[in-house]
């Protein structure tokens, strides 16, 4: 059997890597941390099964990649011609709920069970997994001297993990300091807390900067409700939506397709209510009744609180917190989220990215695999991503005040979309230099799925192995940002800003170094913990290029709207471009001219995902420091196997001279035992011994205290009154996850 695509393992590694071809650098050393989503505690790895060893249907078939288990990677660079690489999973508390739950013949029942429901993977009545999966951020105080590793997750607190061990060590910032995404009386033991996956630590002042997030908090009781009649009728549910199908035009498009969806949602609504009273006794429909009308109306009155919270953490177990506001005083009203946090010497800048880590695609998984429910809670969940973003200038003076915790910030719309950024440290007479990724009419929220068909031949459905991926396949070209910001005024300095693209054109092939489907990016002491960076003078850019098997038809149906104002590439175009292909790029752009200084074109099955800069031992004097070093990258190598028509997909890693892409890379490793899941962030650290436990680790049995059912989720029942579910969440805690962290 040929390898699959996505192939690996959650199985923890510690080998040397074997040379393929090539020669290891001599002068290559530290460490590097890649972190990567490896499937699921029932997975315990990729694929996901279409059926499950004992028989019968996979419900996790065809989940999205990038929803999984945080598995980091350690790339220990520091003995002459060998690489050793070591993994470790990261157990946070609700890990050890997950695992014990798993079993469908579990003790606990499948309210307990938790489930990949889209981008998250929740459980009715414990809450949503941190799964700490997304990146890493290096600390160090210079008190201490020691490197520290944050594993980060866009719906999670961070945690330190301990550089060797892989051993979590504790939370940043104590539980009850995390506000929840949910209202108060829908909280569960792990609450959905909104948060960056790219907080930000400054090594002059050795203060970490990060984001607690909320929006309207309407859409969470249509969201709890719904969830909890999947888990509890799961066939009553199924009918429901099947004979709503038949009523709904998914030819919709523009205003009838809002007018269709707005239908759907009230139909879902007033099914939920209904369905959710049913069943119950009389006290409890009661008591019901009573929150969802607090709840139903918790989007309009009392509950329409649009908060961003901007947290301070310089090593304490506690965190300084100040409420961002408009200009205007009014809470900022987020589109989106804030995958991305960026800084300069004076100010914070916190953006409204365009990756919809929201509710829309955190339920939007139930009958993944049904062909006609499927489709119809897509329609109903998912929107087209803004196509402008949103850029909020904090001043850092402004967080002095230990009495003004509510700071108004100046707001900056960027006419593209955004999800990454880099920023210069220097903002010398109130200048910032800004770095920015634009996915245009790329929807990274979303994935292939099983009932999806090619945009190009909308009768060919997806290949199975492809099923899970983020949907990579753009309805138009992706741009590089160099942007200046007026600080003081609040305002983009359009003369000297400048949004690049590259097409790549040539004969009417995409032959060059190009933009098509713009993705991570790495650069000289990119997230270093010992000196900021003044001015970022190079950049190493990804780009997924155009493959036919990545753009589905509903992706190409939602972004087909030509009259998106900075839309540069016509729909029809792009079907065009994406039929003849673009092969994925690996390229360098000098920031001061912005533009491109040197590519490699990777081959038509080879798939690069992550990319890290590491500087050589010895500075030379005839390369621009920008460009001084190796990049090393994550690739998943297809080759024909020999199984006719299939492809053996192998992970390998290749390392580049990043002053000469063009000629490929310097070397090529692999390990029998060594594979990755969809490998994402990364940092390069000289340093990555094993750490003490610090004085601000936090104990989780305080951390998570038991706390028994409450009326209206404020007033204590007296133990008399203690429900099974209370009594079951205790004895999980006590056996199953306090214990792995009383050490």
């Amino acid at each position: 059997m040929a390898r699959a695509f996505s192939t690996a393992s959650t199985t923890e590694i510690d080998v040397e890597l074997m040379v393929i071809e090539g020669t290891i650098p001599p002068d290559i050393y530290g460490y590097v941390f890649i972190n990567s989503a490896c499937g699921t505690v029932s997975s315990k790895g990729l694929p996901y099964l279409e059926n499950l060893p004992e028989g019968g249907g996979n419900e996790e078939f065809g989940s999205p990649l990038i929803n999984g288990e945080g598995v980091v990677i350690r790339f220990d660079l520091n003995e002459s011609g060998k690489i050793k690489v070591s993994s470790g999973l990261l157990k946070a508390p609700c890990y050890y709920a997950d695992v014990a739950t798993s079993s469908p013949d579990s003790d606990y029942g499948k309210d307990f069970r938790f489930r990949n429901i889209g981008l998250g993977r929740r459980s009715l009545r414990l809450g949503t997994r941190n799964q700490l999966s997304t990146a890493v951020m290096p600390i160090r105080f210079k008190s201490e001297g020691k490197t520290r590793l944050l594993a980060t997750f866009d719906a999670g607190r961070p945690y330190e993990f301990d550089p060797k061990t892989f051993k979590l060590i504790t939370p940043i910032g104590k539980n009850k300091i995390w506000r929840s995404f949910l209202p108060f009386f829908l909280n569960t033991p792990f609450k959905t807390v909104m948060s960056t996956a790219h907080p930000v630590f400054d090594p002059d002042t050795e203060e970490l900067f990060t984001v607690n997030f909320g929006k309207s908090k309407k859409e969470a009781w249509l969201d709890k409700v719904l969830f909890e009649i999947y888990v509890r009728h799961e066939n009553h549910l199924r009918d429901f939506l099947v004979n709503l199908s038949q009523k709904i035009n998914f030819n919709a498009q523009g205003q009838e397709l809002k007018i269709e969806q707005t239908k759907m949602i009230k139909a879902i609504e007033e099914f939920a209510f209904s369905e959710h009273l049913k069943d119950l006794p009389f006290a409890s429909r009661i008591i019901t009744e009573i929150r969802e009308f607090f709840n139903k109306w918790s989007g309009k009155v009392i509950l329409s609180n649009n908060t961003v919270f901007l947290m301070k953490w310089n090593g304490q177990k506690t965190m300084e917190q100040w409420e961002i506001l408009d200009e205007k005083g009014n809470p900022i009203n987020l589109a989106h989220n804030m995958h991305q946090i960026g800084f300069s010497k004076k100010y914070i800048l916190l953006c409204d990215t365009n990756f919809k880590f929201t509710f829309d695609t955190m339920l939007n998984f139930p009958f993944q695999n049904d062909p006609k429910i499927g489709p119809l809670i897509r329609k109903i969940m998912c929107q087209p991503m803004n196509d402008t973003s949103m850029l909020y200038l904090v001043k850092r003076s402004d967080l002095s005040d230990s009495n003004n915790k509510k700071v108004r910030a100046k707001s900056i719309p960027l006419k593209h979309e955004t999800v990454h950024f880099s920023v210069d440290y220097d903002d010398s007479d109130d200048i910032i230099t800004i770095h920015s990724a634009h996915n245009c009419c790329a929807c990274v929220a979303d994935w292939l799925r099983s009932y999806d068909t090619l945009a190009t031949d909308p009768d060919r459905k997806i290949k199975n192995d492809k099923l899970g991926l983020i949907a990579v396949g753009e309805m138009d070209i992706g741009r590089i940002g160099r942007l200046k910001i007026d600080a003081a005024n609040g305002k983009l300095i359009d003369s000297q800003s400048e949004f690049k693209f590259f097409d790549g054109l040539e004969n009417g092939n995409i032959a060059k170094a190009h933009t098509w489907g713009i993705g991570l990016y790495t650069h000289r002491d990119m997230l270093s913990y010992e000196a900021n960076t003044p001015k970022i003078t190079h950049i190493f850019w990804q780009s997924y290029g155009l493959k036919k098997e990545h753009l589905s038809k509903f992706i190409f149906d939602m972004y087909s709207d030509n009259t998106r104002p900075n839309k540069q590439f016509a729909s029809n175009e792009m079907l065009e471009l994406t039929k003849k292909g673009a092969p994925p790029v690996l390229q360098c752009v000098n920031t001061l001219t912005m533009e491109s200084e040197d590519f490699y074109a990777f081959g038509k099955e080879q798939y690069m995902w992550s990319l890290q800069f590491m500087p050589k031992k010895a500075n030379s004097s005839t390369i621009p420091a920008g460009k001084d070093g190796y990049i090393l990258t994550t690739v998943i190598n297809g080759k024909p196997s020999l199984i006719e028509d299939e492809i053996d997909y192998l992970p390998e890693i290749w390392i580049f001279d990043a002053n000469d892409l063009k000629n490929g890379p310097k070397v090529r490793l692999k390990h029998p035992d060594f594979s990755f899941g969809f490998t994402i962030h990364s940092v390069w650290v000289e340093h990555a011994d094993e750490v003490n436990r610090p004085d601000y680790a936090i104990n989780i049995r305080e951390d998570y205290p038991l706390k028994h059912s409450k009326i209206f989720g404020v007033i204590p029942f007296p133990d008399i009154l203690k429900s099974k579910r209370d009594k079951k969440i205790a004895k999980l805690f006590e056996n199953e996850i306090y214990p792995k962290f009383d050490n």
